[in-house]
């Protein structure tokens, strides 16, 4: 694990560039292994580096993303995410839901079905508020915008109205297929060039680094199974961008030293419980092997036991036969010769 904090330190941070920042590497800002292999910091240098330059210091240790194009930025990555610099690619920007009218004339005024007020109910899907809005008769565009934003601001609702030339325009103040604005009312939309329905915006897409990405609103957000998985971004362009210049991504020296850290100590498939898990099947084995070592021993053993145990059988007949013979030996060997 040292090791690998060793390299962490000593190494430039992935996704960090020298052209890009004065900072690409802990012993920029005096964060280092003493030779016993301690974390240590110099604090001189580390306050220094602080006080020159403190965003180049957030960006050593953060994880962060640098996009090239003033209208990309980074939001957000994952564990998952890898560091690197990748290109964005927008076929489709985010829309906010809206509904233009239709020309009413330069000199319309409102003209109510009974000739004093129509109802136009709007809701916002985004607040979840409706707001019944009472158009009344002889009010021109200009006023009926005013009173439509006031209704609007008053209800904590994410919508404007504006003037699109001699037309009513409506329109959410967030992106995305999920935000929709709905308009309900006969006499009053037809008579202020509305239709009514449901009128919903449009997600983002496009590629990050070549892989797929999900859009939600002007979020976009690299699909699973890639080096960009989870690496979001948000794109604030109008119009499609085949080039939309680059995200460079760092896990910074923070992320890389967890990074590191993880691989070793994670549960599961950690180095440590990998290894962990490698000496106890060595041990297994060795005690299979002790075992099986100690049951052979036990059976020489036994077998020997039994040798043993014939030989002093065998060497018991051969003392009574030589005690049962010593008598006749003697005997033959005392007669007198003839």
């Amino acid at each position: 694990m040292v090791g690998l904090l060793k390299d962490v330190l000593l190494n430039d941070v992935p996704g960090l560039t020298a052209s890009a920042t004065p900072y690409v590497r802990g012993g920029h800002v005096g964060v280092a292994l003493s030779k016993t292999g301690q974390l240590e910091v110099d604090t001189t240098v580390l306050k220094s580096a602080l006080a020159t330059n403190l965003p180049g210091v957030l960006n050593l240790f953060a994880s962060a993303g640098v996009a090239s194009d003033g209208v990309v930025a980074y939001s957000n990555s994952t564990a998952n995410t890898k560091p690197g610099t990748y290109a964005v690619s927008i076929t489709a920007a985010a829309t906010r839901a809206s509904h233009t009218g239709s020309d009413l004339g330069a000199a319309f005024t409102y003209s109510a079905s009974d000739g004093v007020s129509d109802t136009l109910s709007i809701t916002d899907s985004y607040s979840g508020v409706t707001t019944a809005y009472v158009v009344r008769q002889g009010e021109d565009l200009s006023t009926i915008v005013s009173e439509l934003n006031t209704a609007f601001g008053n209800a904590s609702m994410s919508l404007t109205a504006e003037l699109a030339g001699n037309s009513l325009r409506i329109e959410g103040t967030t992106f995305g297929s999920t935000r929709t604005l709905s308009i309900v009312g006969t006499e009053a939309t037809a008579r202020l060039g509305l239709a009514a329905g449901t009128y919903a915006g449009a997600d983002v897409q496009g590629t990050i680094g070549g892989y797929s990405a999900a859009g939600n609103g002007q979020l976009l957000t690299g699909a699973a199974g890639f080096d960009t998985e989870g690496l979001a971004i948000t794109y604030a362009g109008t119009a499609a961008n085949a080039n939309a210049g680059t995200i460079r991504f760092s896990l910074g020296l923070g992320g890389e030293m967890h990074a590191a850290a993880n691989l070793q100590s994670r549960v599961g498939d950690g180095s440590v419980v990998l290894q962990t898990n490698v000496l106890g099947r060595s041990i297994d084995l060795l005690k299979d092997r002790l075992e099986n070592i100690q049951s052979r021993l036990d059976i020489r053993r036994e077998a020997l036991i039994k040798q043993f145990t014939r030989m002093e059988a065998a060497m018991s007949r051969f003392q009574a036969q030589s005690n049962s013979l010593a008598p006749q030996l003697a005997a033959l060997t005392g007669q007198p010769r003839r």
